[in-house]
């Protein structure tokens, strides 16, 4: 008997090599979707730059003086 279920597809082979966007464990665990974090990835850019930013204000003032 058949079942209403689908069936994810798979990689055929291993994992593309994406190494200078992603680490190598992060691409295997995720590899039918490397973008699926993106949306919270893009928060935490998002809420650090500004303190980023900061910081490096507050270091060219002190090279400054």
């Amino acid at each position: 008997m058949i079942s209403g279920q689908l069936l994810k597809p798979r990689p055929a082979g291993s994992p593309p090599d994406m190494s200078p966007f992603f680490l190598r464990q992060y691409v295997k665990t995720h590899a039918n979707n490397v973008f699926e974090d993106y949306p919270l990835l893009l928060m935490e850019i998002v809420l650090r730059l500004p303190y980023q930013v900061a910081a490096v204000a507050r270091w060219l003032v002190l090279v400054e003086w």
